[in-house]
């Protein structure tokens, strides 16, 4: 703030100069010089010993990780600490600083920034130590109006009739998966998550067994310099300058890994600009300004650690599922993973742009003349805009697993986490290749205006703007797109239908049992995950669509 000499708020109705954007206009002119040496300085203190604990913080037990106590969540921490100083006066050069100690002036402003920002309390249902093992006699699926827990009971797939507390014919015995059936791809991929820690069922109600809160370290800096040079009385020149750094580290941060605490990242922004402008008085009532400015901004999400960055890799967990394209995983990180039917299911997830990068470069300039001619005050500009996009290669690049409480599947076993013990999913997913955004975009307004005070009360603004700009565009021509008019109906693909196994009267539905799906084509019945789906070799896949390699791409969509 002490670097900020005048702000300007235009909320409607402002003159043509100003109508690039459709809302409101906020201008800031930051501090010069002057031929006398002035300064400041701050430091602010923000600590959580002044705040009190939040009341579910204060209501919720959780076993400590580090003394194995069970205790309520401790208060979260909450620092803030900034620190900054400014200076400003005239430049001082040997031999020549009487000549310009009225013409050149600095101005210089630092801030630097620590922060802990707390998050709010995350509630996961993890898979116990037993369920990883394929051992089920404690799990349940719900508590009764008593507070006690429903058994769950685990079907195994290679059995026929029911699984339930009445009827236990096509259960696993005991409710135990058998050594030799499990998956230890799938027992892998559970072992990824930390085990629970928060068990009192009087508290969590069955709907979490593991919470988690952290406080984001937020460290930022930014420093800002200004030279004007006045050589002569119709001619003024400024240079400004501004490097601004911002990191987010911990887990929920932009383009971060699971809310439970997956792994840590960063995520560093920084945006560096400079800009030069040269004021010119042509005569009394001519006055022409010209800036040229460059803006360059960066975003990166590593690894806080080569420890954090092993969280992710397939190798940590003696998971050894191979991939279709290994090439695009060269950090061999684990597939995603997702779950439902469970109370706050857990899930392995990150950014498909892990480690994360994209940069932002613009270039800008502008002209305007001003002319004041009686009770008018004229004036007319062209700004110039030149950016280039960049956007951190993204896919499905390690692939992605669904394991789900699907009945319509054979392997179902009645339980997520049960069906990933034996390696039973319900979908899995996975790019073949892994494009960036080169995105660029070029853009010219020009205005022409009139500010005329007709009498002492009364003012009319006239004023006109164009603009012309060019859509964006893939440089590198690796994106896709649908577009309507390339769609030919007579080259659509075919899909698989909904279908019973079994005839049923005209106004009945399948039972579960027995739906299935059918190919339109050769009227064969497949299993009814396929309804849906398209039917491989009919019609065009790419119907309407717009993909790498056309010899037609266009240059924007």
């Amino acid at each position: 703030l002490d670097a900020i000499s005048e702000v300007k708020v235009l909320l409607n109705n402002y003159q043509a100069e100003y109508g690039g954007n459709g809302g409101a206009i906020v201008n800031m002119v930051t501090k010069s010089g002057s031929d006398r040496f002035h300064g400041s300085a701050y430091w602010y203190k923000r600590h959580e010993m002044f705040n009190a604990n939040n009341f579910f913080n204060n209501n919720t037990l959780f076993t400590s990780p580090l003394t194995g106590k069970t205790t309520t969540v401790p208060k979260p921490r909450y620092r803030y600490n900034t620190l900054g100083a400014t200076l400003g006066g005239p430049v001082w050069l040997p031999k020549v600083h009487e000549k310009l100690k009225d013409k050149l002036f600095f101005f210089y402003s630092y801030e630097n920034q620590q922060t802990l920002s707390p998050q709010a309390l995350r509630q996961v249902t993890m898979p116990t130590a037993l369920e990883r093992q394929g051992d089920f006699t404690k799990s349940f699926t719900s508590l009764n109006s008593a507070g006690q827990p429903v058994p769950l009971f685990i079907r195994d797939p290679t059995k026929t009739g029911n699984c339930s507390a009445s009827d236990q014919t096509a259960c696993f015995p005991g409710n135990v998966v058998p050594t030799g059936r499990i998956n230890k791809n799938g027992q892998a991929l559970l072992d990824v998550f930390p085990l629970p820690n928060a068990t009192d069922l009087t508290i969590t109600k069955g709907q979490y067994n593991y919470i988690f809160q952290e406080s984001i370290k937020v460290p930022k800096q930014q420093n800002l310099f200004r030279v004007d040079y006045k050589p002569s009385e119709k001619d003024s020149f400024y240079a400004r300058g501004s490097m601004w750094y911002a990191d987010n580290q911990g887990i929920a941060v932009p383009a971060g890994t699971a809310n439970w605490g997956l792994a840590g990242l960063h995520y560093t922004f920084t945006d560096n600009g400079i800009l030069g402008n040269w004021t010119r008085v042509i005569t009394p009532r001519l006055v022409n300004e010209a800036s040229l400015g460059v803006r360059h901004s960066v975003e990166k999400g590593p690894p806080l650690s080569d420890a954090e960055l092993a969280k992710l890799q397939a190798a940590t967990y003696a998971y050894r599922l191979g991939q279709f394209n290994q090439q695009i995983n060269p950090l061999g990180l684990i597939p995603t993973v997702s779950f439902n039917l469970i109370s706050n299911p857990a899930a392995i997830s990150y950014d498909g742009r892990t480690p994360l990068r994209g940069a932002d470069t613009l270039v800008s300039f502008s002209d305007n003349i001003s002319y004041t001619l009686g009770s008018h005050s004229f004036k007319a500009g062209v700004y110039v805009e030149r950016a280039r996009n960049y956007e951190g290669a993204t896919s499905t690049f390690a692939g992605a697993f669904t394991f789900t409480n699907d009945t319509n599947n054979p392997l179902n076993t009645g339980f997520p986490y049960a069906n990933a013990v034996l390696g039973n999913f319900t979908q899995y997913s996975e790019s073949d290749t892994r494009p960036s955004g080169e995105g660029r975009q070029s853009l010219l307004d020009f205005f022409v205006q009139d500010s005329w005070k007709a009498t002492r009360r009364l003012s009319f603004e006239f004023g006109v703007r164009f603009g012309w700009y060019n859509q964006w565009y893939q440089d590198t021509k690796n994106a896709a797109a649908f577009s309507l008019e390339r769609y030919d109906r007579s080259r659509a693909p075919q899909f698989y239908q909904p279908a019973c196994s079994v005839a049923v009267a005209p106004t009945a539905t399948c039972a579960s049992a027995n739906r299935r799906a059918r190919n339109p084509v050769t009227g064969e019945l497949l299993p009814g995950p396929l309804i849906g789906a398209l039917v491989p070799g009919t019609g065009n896949p790419y119907n309407g669509m717009v993909v790498k390699g056309d010899s037609d791409y266009p240059r924007g969509f």
